[in-house]
């Protein structure tokens, strides 16, 4: 048996910045690469994608299945790339996308679809999960591995379905868009997703195949730091309270309320200050944060940030968008924020799956973003009320999440 583990989408765009891979690995070192002749100049592989993580955990838990890790790389290539990387091979391809500004994009990867069906010739067992993000991409890859007569599990990791847009494509797109997905979820054996609201929706349309699937981590890549080395290695303060952003300085985020609440605090208290770490200096409020005053920090390979986290005394995540709320999960560095001892201040706690009881203990939700400075403050001066590091332990291993899906294809097969 063969699992074909396949991300949706190509890498940020800001990769396209480093000429030189050595750079690039000098920053993020989780990282192989092949070189070329032509640009980009460098063809990346990186370890820490999400797809290759759980692909290497289900290695792991049964060695008879054999595993590969695919994803588009975008337009910038013309053929297909592959290494093998600790005794599993990596594979990136080339991607179209067709775009009407405002209107509407569609994506696509003939490559992929070539590349399967030789799998199918070599292997008469094989089963695919795509790594999703409710794209047009996902919608269009299923739809064509399910016509192929291949399995498809699809693990929605972010994003949302088309029906729950409200703004940016047009009424008509947005509706052909959302048709074309619910032919994808036909076309899929079973829909995991990190949402909780999400399986409700899916349930009261008549899809009974889903199930919320936490986005599990490694607890092991978060070395633990006593909090005043954490801080002394950051060079921050250590007479001060200290709240942490981790994430790109935008808006969809909420990072200005974040910035304005911890202002409004310091009218009353010296002793608090906030870090953002994550940042590019073209995001929309890079400079605003250096401007108020807070520790702002760029992008950091994500083992690192164990060092914030320890360093820190409450982590804050102001996502406002509903659809973003609903859909996009808890969040990968709420959580890690939580196994390292942080409360959290985030409305996307609605998406953990444990009791009510247990839910209480990893943070608060945001009742008013106007007046989130006053939950800071009543996170920090009750920290006793939160003990989150057993609760993240117990639901959001990578294992757990490896075993899930691993598990759902032996089932298929």
């Amino acid at each position: 048996m063969k699992v074909i583990n396949i991300l949706d989408h190509p890498p940020q765009q800001i990769l396209w910045e480093y000429r030189s891979p050595e750079e690039y690995v000098k920053r993020f070192p989780l990282t192989d690469f092949i070189k070329i002749s032509e640009y980009p100049y460098w063809i990346g592989f990186f370890h820490g994608d999400h797809h290759v993580l759980v692909a290497n955990e289900m290695r792991k838990l049964d060695f008879s299945v054999k595993h590969e890790c695919w994803r588009p790389y975008g337009s910038c290539i013309s053929k297909v790339y592959s290494k093998e990387v600790d005794g599993m091979w990596h594979k990136v391809f080339p991607f179209k996308s067709f775009k009407i500004p405002k209107l509407w994009s569609v994506e696509f990867s003939g490559s992929i679809i070539k590349a399967l069906r030789k799998e199918t010739k070599i292997n008469n067992q094989v089963v695919v999960i795509v790594y999703a993000s409710h794209s047009f991409f996902s919608a269009w890859l299923r739809i064509r591995i399910h016509k192929m007569g291949i399995p498809v599990i699809v693990y929605q990791l972010g994003g949302y379905f088309a029906k729950h847009e409200k703004k940016g494509l047009r009424k008509i797109f947005r509706n052909l868009l959302y048709q074309y997905q619910l032919k994808a979820l036909k076309s899929t054996i079973h829909h995991f997703t990190v949402s909780v609201p999400e399986v409700a929706f899916l349930n009261s349309i008549g899809y009974r195949n889903a199930t919320t699937l936490l986005m599990g981590f490694k607890f092991e890549k978060l070395q633990i730091h006593t909090r005043i080395n954490a801080r002394k290695a950051l060079g921050l303060p250590l007479d001060k309270k200290l709240v942490l952003y981790a994430g790109r300085f935008n808006e969809w985020k909420g990072f200005k309320y974040i910035v304005d609440a911890v202002e409004k605090i310091r009218t009353v208290r010296d002793d608090v200050a906030l870090v953002a770490v994550g940042g590019y200096p073209t995001d929309e409020y890079y400079n605003y944060a250096k401007g108020k005053g807070v520790f702002v920090f760029d992008r950091v390979p994500e083992e690192k940030l164990s060092c914030f986290y320890f360093g820190s005394d409450v982590y804050v995540m102001a996502v406002y968008d509903n659809n973003f709320i609903n859909f996009t999960g808890y969040g990968v560095t709420p959580a890690q924020a939580g196994f390292c001892g942080l409360p959290v201040i985030s409305n996307n706690i609605i998406n953990f799956t444990g009791s009510e009881e247990e839910c209480n203990l990893l943070g608060i939700r945001i009742d008013n973003l106007k007046e989130l400075n006053r939950e800071i403050l009543y996170v920090l001066s009750n920290p006793t009320k939160f003990t989150p590091h057993k609760v993240i332990t117990k639901y959001f291993g990578i294992v757990k999440t490896a075993q899930s899906l691993l598990s759902k294809c032996l089932e298929i097969i």
